[in-house]
């Protein structure tokens, strides 16, 4: 079937109008606006309107005659460069914006398919050209604002759109990633990104181009590889993207429900009735995507965000929505399209510190307190202000209480620890403010209770760096938990550097009777703790506290339930898993969970009914904590256990994607049978601490079961 059938030419579009919307004129250019507003009619389309369009974005266009001068030069290429945009802009793309209706008869899809393929590359280069280069600011068009990117990021989504061979095509493109990076980095003359709700179909096309390429595009690699390399070049775009996705959110932390709302409305979006606050968290959604994608792939581009203000940024404008305006002359229908994905863009947003938390955990703890000064908290509230613990939200509900449990976590570091209970016991207090009450309010009340305890240790340890002497001589005679005066000072085994004694005498007994077998694959631990930053200092610290909170929960149970425990049934095992420490439930030997930090439990588990440790199925055993471990368990029978009133306690703190696990053996500082303080009864006899490299839970936790 040849051309000439397929054109199908409409009365309304005369054969004059097409000859003369090809000159390059000023009255050509004219022309071409006439046969655009002629064919957004589809029933005005036909192939040589196409063959109009497509005449403008010929590549060899770009090249201009030698004998022009440069003043005539410079007005040919305005002139074909605004042609170009015309027609790409106000011609191809409303007519293929709802590409269902272009008529299917005669191959007429088929064939527009097939132009529009083979003169692609010119699309592209004539968009590009009019992106990068910014020397025309006089447009013919007056529904064409020739600074802003937001149209020529949209025309080439649409392009995609409209079939799966273009969009094949376009993804493959060496040329449309250039133009996805130049189009978000692009500023307007103040120094800002172009961020608009215009031109909005549901996402900003700006941010959803680039967000293509980033996520799935075959150039993603090579877009990965050029933003994170080392060059001149890539220094500056990677700074001016950062920049970038900084003034991006900032933008939608400034702007307000009326101007939203009158943008949406000049967009005549296809999606109508969108709510701004809804606009506004779906243009953050869209963005957070592209951060994470681009940072996942890439150490460099992720310490390029974590030093900049972006956390911070995407904080404010998250609070700026959902704490001051979320909720209000909102359906119950709009409200939970709110916080669904509100709450998701925020857990992307931990998630992105996360993946680099465990190498670089004190840039990392510094990121996440300023989202915490920035309004982290107040979002927390709100959400167990407004989150309903219903069925009809129980995404949401999923959604809230995962991202306390990661505030949880983030909690154990000293100086983060400090912030969160500045804040979250700060005046009105949080709870008193939860009108209505949701049924959240107990989450939220360990959240603080946890910072508030490890931040009050942190600073007593800041104060007496010696509160606690530790010494892995399981069998110190000094070791009694007390305050030790600050001379008597730790010192570390010099072939491994990772056990502590508090004297020679000490060490000397330790060799003998372990570390002697120890000491050399201890070595290979301590060069892992190294890399993954677990001092001796933070193994201090950590001891302290799940000393100090193991003495807080013993003494609330005993002193609530002496008679209970009188008869026996207290716990002999507990685990204090920042999420879950205030249930602390008891374990019997066959589910005790240490080893599921490297492997899956099998069976009757690993520790026999004797505290022996059991070899694992994947060779768990072998480092040379386990030893530790199992010796702990060994003395606690051999020694009474639980009918001496001698306790084991575990500690799990989790940082980034590191785990820090400490076991604890403590013993009653007053004779088992009198009358106790229950506040501070025990004191430490032994302890281990083990730091692994978990990026997933460290655990599930099993049933509670009794002795």
């Amino acid at each position: 079937m040849s051309t000439r059938s397929l054109a199908l030419d409409s009365i309304w579009v005369s054969s004059s109008l097409l000859e003369s919307a090809k000159l390059l004129t000023p009255s050509g250019v004219d022309s071409l606006q006439r046969l655009c507003k002629l064919t957004t009619r589809v029933q005005n389309y036909s192939l040589n309107v196409l063959e109009v369009f497509l005449h403008h974005t010929r590549p060899e266009l770009l090249d201009l005659p030698t004998e022009l001068d440069s003043i005539q030069a410079s007005i040919l290429l305005r002139l074909r460069a605004h042609a170009a945009l015309i027609s790409v802009c106000e011609g191809l793309t409303p007519l293929l914006a709802d590409f269902e209706d272009i008529p299917r008869q005669a191959g007429l899809k088929q064939a527009t398919i097939k132009k529009i393929l083979r003169n692609l590359d010119g699309i592209l280069l004539w968009l590009q050209h009019n992106l990068l280069n910014t020397d025309y600011k006089v447009s013919w068009s007056p529904s064409i604002d020739i600074d802003n990117p937001s149209q020529i990021c949209r025309a080439i989504m649409v392009l995609a759109n409209y079939h799966t061979t273009l969009d094949q095509a376009i993804n493959s493109s060496d040329i449309a990633p250039r133009i996805a990076i130049a189009a978000f980095n692009l500023q307007d003359s103040n120094g800002k990104p172009f961020a608009s709700f215009k031109l909005h179909i549901q996402v900003c096309p700006i941010v959803r181009l680039l967000l293509q390429f980033a996520r799935h595009s075959p150039q993603r690699e090579e877009l990965i590889e050029t933003l994170g390399g080392y060059t001149e070049p890539s220094k500056m775009l990677r700074a001016q993207l950062v920049e970038a996705a900084v003034g991006r959110a900032e933008f939608v932390a400034r702007a307000d429900r009326l101007s939203i709302a009158l943008e949406l409305r000049a967009a005549k979006q296809r999606f109508t009735g969108t709510a701004p606050v809804l606009a506004a968290i779906f243009y953050l959604d869209d963005l957070q995507d592209v951060v994470s994608h681009l940072c996942t792939r890439d150490p460099v581009i992720l310490e390029a965000f974590l030093r900049s203000r972006y956390p911070t940024a995407l904080i404010r404008a998250l609070e700026r929505w959902m704490s001051r305006h979320g909720g209000n002359n909102l359906s119950d229908e709009d409200e939970c399209a709110l916080w669904l994905p509100g709450l998701s863009v925020l857990r992307k947003g931990i998630e992105l510190l996360k993946s680099n938390g465990g190498a670089q955990r004190v840039r990392h703890a510094r990121a996440v307190r300023k989202m915490v000064e920035a309004g982290l908290a107040a979002l927390f509230m709100e959400g167990i202000s407004n989150v309903k613990r219903t069925e009809h939200h129980a995404r949401e509900c999923q959604l809230l209480m995962s991202l306390i449990s990661e505030l949880e976590m983030h909690s154990v570091h000293p100086g983060l620890s400090q912030k969160l209970k500045s804040i979250m016991t700060g005046s009105p207090g949080p709870i008193d403010s939860f009108h209505p009450s949701q049924g959240n309010e107990g989450y939220w009340e360990i959240l603080v209770e946890n910072a508030t305890s490890f931040s009050d240790q942190s600073l007593k340890f800041n104060a007496n760096y010696q509160l606690i002497t530790l010494c892995d001589n399981m069998n110190c005679p000094a070791q009694r938990g007390a305050v030790i005066p600050t001379s008597r000072q730790s010192r570390s085994c010099s072939g491994c550097h990772v056990v502590l004694y508090c004297s020679p005498a000490c060490q000397k007994i330790d060799w003998e009777e372990q570390h002697r077998l120890e000491c050399r694959s201890a070595r290979a631990g301590f060069r892992d703790a190294t890399a993954v930053e677990c001092s001796h200092r933070l193994r201090q610290l950590y001891t302290m506290v799940t000393l100090h909170r193991a003495n807080l929960i013993y003494g609330r149970w005993e002193a609530n339930a002496r008679e209970f425990y009188n008869t026996g049934h207290g716990p002999i095992l507990m685990m204090m898993d920042l999420r879950r420490w205030a249930n602390a439930p008891a374990y019997t030997f066959q589910t005790y969970p240490y080893h599921r930090l490297v492997s899956p439990m099998i069976g009757g588990g690993f520790i026999n009914a004797t505290g022996v440790l059991k070899q694992g199925p994947n060779s768990t055993i072998g480092h040379h904590g386990d030893g530790r471990v199992g010796k702990i368990w060994q003395e606690h029978i051999s020694q009474g256990g639980r009918a001496k009133g001698l306790r084991i306690v575990e500690g799990l703190y989790r940082i980034g994607d590191k785990v820090v696990f400490n076991m604890l053996k403590l013993r009653p500082s007053t004779p088992f049978g009198q009358t106790r303080n229950y506040r501070s009864d025990y004191e430490l006899v032994a302890s281990v601490t083990r730091t692994v490299h978990s990026p997933e839970p460290p655990y599930e936790q099993p049933s509670k079961q009794g002795t």
